[in-house]
């Protein structure tokens, strides 16, 4: 199944809204990717450039290593 442009597009924006809030706190991907149990670095740096998207597990996991409710993740997308 294609993927549409849209898509593309929501994992763009949430990943560019990961890598601020990541830098906000003072975090290195490396760090991102221990605090939220995540199998590799090149997975933090592939969501932040939008190349793959996350499933609920990884959203929440993310948000609770980024101090945000899964709201918060998701907010303003």
């Amino acid at each position: 199944m294609k993927r549409r442009p849209f898509n593309r597009s929501l994992r763009q924006n949430l990943g560019r809204r990961i890598c601020r809030r990541r830098e906000e706190l003072g975090l290195t991907q490396r760090g991102l990717t221990e605090l939220a149990d995540m199998s590799s670095q090149r997975q933090v740096w592939d969501i932040e450039h939008g190349l793959t998207g996350m499933n609920v597990e990884t959203a929440c996991r993310v948000a609770k290593a980024l101090d945000w409710s899964l709201s918060q993740l998701f907010e303003g997308l």
